[in-house]
């Protein structure tokens, strides 16, 4: 292994419980795309939200990470007019958030 070479994954351990800057890059998700998800749904056009590593959706400490925020945000803001494609590394995490997402959102493959 070099030394440049992590020895965990970090994303076995970052979803134990949410880190100062993951509470504030969530918070501005949360404050943010309700009214950006507002305005962009008055164009009428189909909205697409994608994150390229979205987790399980939710930390061990029960806290929701950005894939429920956007959903959570884009139900009540613009239903029926986004599309979520979600993807993750870990097919753990993957599964995890296919299971607490409803069939309104496709959720995207491991990444390979």
């Amino acid at each position: 292994m070099s030394q440049y070479e992590p020895k965990q994954r970090p994303e076995k351990t970052f979803f134990q419980g949410k880190r100062p800057w993951s509470k504030i890059k969530d918070q501005v998700l949360g404050s943010y795309m309700p009214g950006y998800l507002a305005k962009v749904a008055m164009l009428g056009k189909p909205i697409l939200l994608i994150d390229a590593f979205a987790g399980p959706g939710k930390f061990d400490d029960d806290s929701i990470g950005s894939p429920l925020i956007l959903c959570n945000a884009a139900e009540k803001q613009a239903k029926n007019q986004y599309r979520a494609i979600f993807f993750n590394r870990d097919s753990a995490h993957h599964e995890q958030l296919c299971k607490r997402r409803s069939n309104s959102v496709t959720v995207g493959g491991p990444k390979v």
